[in-house]
């Protein structure tokens, strides 16, 4: 019994030594490939650690899996190859700088996979697992396409998932929504992800332009797009929008820019031109008839600032004046009414010195006040006065004044008298 053991032990060991044996020599001959779970990918590209494909590696299997107690991981060894990449994450940008930020440690293999055989694709991804977002465009809003199907990754990039064509947006959206898209397009250009990230932050019917620095009420709330962010092409340029008025209303501003560019100060948004300025806020307050006035009237051609404020500016001076009273026009009229006006300066000849009280200046001066009679009143002609002074050497009996200085009869008999 103890020698039959024996024999089979001694067997047993004989064999193990040379299947041992046998896998050193496969090993030996073979580069590591009798453990290989399956072909490396033989697509050639770039010169990369010397070979343009996995499969040039042969069956170095040691190029990318370090050994165990090396303690470095397979992501190590692929950065030492696909150095662009590692610049990438060294630099914190590009898509595999924003994947690594998404995960506690950057694993190749949750892409790229490789031993499926010479043709099979490096890269697959799962699109229920993959973060899209960390790409800058999320995938929330797009979960099926214009026909009703689930999105596929090569719906969007049809070549490699590395390439993604612009043309891919607008094919969609414009079966979607072919008058927008149509008139959105000559707006804004093709570049939708300039403007878009997948979250529909500028969607029409959910954008919430009240929640930003410049809200739209009244008539801006009806303004298109357009009206305002004309030719922006990037969230820079919608953003980067003049807020002022003068923005948008340089043309419309009649004034020149003489009344600067606040002008919410008078305008308002129901109505551009139902504009309510304040004049009494200025040196020259509407008061009387003067409110009632265009400001067109008294602005002539556009012009505001420097607008003359004396009467004369507006009132020509009657040729019923003579310029006798000089450019002093408040002294006679009001704002009420540039009629009745009132006398106020000091008069040579009493002019309140008939039956019916203060007379009208027309009454003694029916051309001009540089000019006088008294046939405006009295009931007699000139032949009548020289018949009734005839003797009296008077000469002149036109002026009156000079025998009835206040316009009394009794004057110029006293006078006549030498009293």
């Amino acid at each position: 019994m103890n020698r039959r053991l024996g024999c089979l032990t001694g067997g047993g060991l004989l064999a193990a030594t040379l299947t041992l044996a046998v896998v050193l020599v496969v090993l030996l001959t073979t580069g590591g490939r009798m453990f290989s779970p399956g072909a490396l990918n033989a697509e050639a590209g770039e010169m990369l650690g010397e070979v343009r494909s996995h499969a040039e590696i042969g069956g170095r299997c040691e190029a990318c899996h370090a050994a165990p107690w090396s303690g470095a991981a397979l992501s190590d060894r692929c950065l030492d190859c696909h150095q662009n990449v590692a610049e990438e994450l060294s630099q914190g940008a590009g898509r595999h700088a924003s994947l690594a930020g998404q995960a506690a440690a950057l694993d190749c293999r949750g892409c790229h996979l490789e031993h499926r055989g010479a043709t099979a694709p490096l890269t697959e991804i799962d699109p229920q697992d993959f973060p899209h977002e960390a790409m800058g465009f999320a995938l929330s809003g797009h979960a099926r396409m214009a026909d009703g199907r689930e999105f596929a990754c090569g719906d969007c990039h049809t070549t490699t998932v590395l390439e993604f064509a612009p043309s891919t947006c607008t094919d969609c959206h414009r079966l979607l929504e072919p008058e927008y898209m149509s008139a959105h397009l000559l707006d804004f250009g093709e570049g939708c992800l300039d403007c878009h990230d997948g979250v529909d932050r500028y969607n029409r019917d959910d954008f919430d332009h009240n929640t930003l620095q410049f809200p739209l009420q009244a008539a801006h709330a009806e303004v298109a797009c357009r009206g305002c962010h004309a030719g922006a092409q990037t969230v820079a340029d919608l953003q980067g929008t003049p807020q002022d008025c003068i923005g948008c209303h340089r043309e419309d501003d009649a004034h020149e820019g003489q009344f600067g560019h606040d002008c919410a100060s008078c305008h308002n948004t129901t109505s551009w031109p139902d504009a309510g300025f304040d004049h009494n806020q200025t040196a020259f307050p509407l008061t009387g008839k003067h409110v009632d006035v265009m400001c067109q009237d008294c602005h002539t051609d556009g012009v505001f600032q420097g607008t003359p404020q004396d009467c004369f500016a507006c009132h020509a001076d009657p040729i019923f004046h003579r310029g006798v009273f000089g450019l002093e026009c408040a002294n006679c009229h009001m704002v009420d009414g540039w009629t009745p006006a009132t006398f106020n300066a000091p008069h040579s000849f009493p002019i309140d010195h008939g039956e019916e009280g203060l007379s009208s200046c027309r009454t003694c001066h029916p051309d001009s006040v540089a000019a006088w009679t008294c046939y405006g009143c009295h009931e007699h002609t000139p032949s009548n006065v020289q018949e009734e002074h005839d003797g009296e050497g008077l000469g002149d009996i036109t002026d009156c004044v000079r025998c009835h200085p206040t316009g009394q009869e009794d004057e110029a008999e006293n006078r006549g008298r030498g009293e």
